[in-house]
């Protein structure tokens, strides 16, 4: 395959974004009500257990499976 070449956009200056960030949050129930939304009834067998919600280490271990399973299931599309 011929390597790509990136070409920067007017303006922007660096390296090119290879990732989206999702931004902080310290209201938990956020977090729980978006993956309890997509993974329904699977959220705690899909993430390996229990989630103490009112813990920032535990939801945020649990997000990053959450985004792992996310991505493992839909395939990257770059």
């Amino acid at each position: 395959k011929k390597a790509m070449k990136l070409t920067p956009q007017p303006g922007n200056r660096g390296r090119p974004a290879k990732n989206v960030t999702l931004g902080k949050t310290a209201n938990t129930v956020v977090v729980r009500r978006i993956v309890e939304t997509i993974l329904g009834d699977a959220c705690y067998e899909t993430l390996g257990g229990e989630i103490r919600w009112d813990d920032f280490n535990s939801v945020t271990n649990a997000w990053k499976k959450f985004l792992s399973y996310l991505e493992s299931n839909e395939g990257s599309e770059h």
